[in-house]
């Protein structure tokens, strides 16, 4: 069987909140073989995420 890519992957988890786009983005870096592509792809969206999940907390702390 063969990976959903990733783009396919950003699309769907599109209509989830953040907190359950990092999740999920989390859980399929786990099921990733360490230093694949795939899995230096999705963590590369996930530090993304984590990081619009930083600034949108920074804005309501100021």
């Amino acid at each position: 069987m063969n990976p959903t890519p990733i783009h396919l992957i950003t699309s769907r988890i599109k209509r989830l909140s953040l907190p359950h786009q990092i999740a999920h983005l989390r859980a399929l870096v786990a099921l990733e073989k360490p230093y694949s592509v795939r899995r230096n792809e999705l963590l590369s969206l996930l530090e993304g995420k984590l990081l619009r999940q930083l600034k949108k907390e920074n804005r309501h702390v100021a």
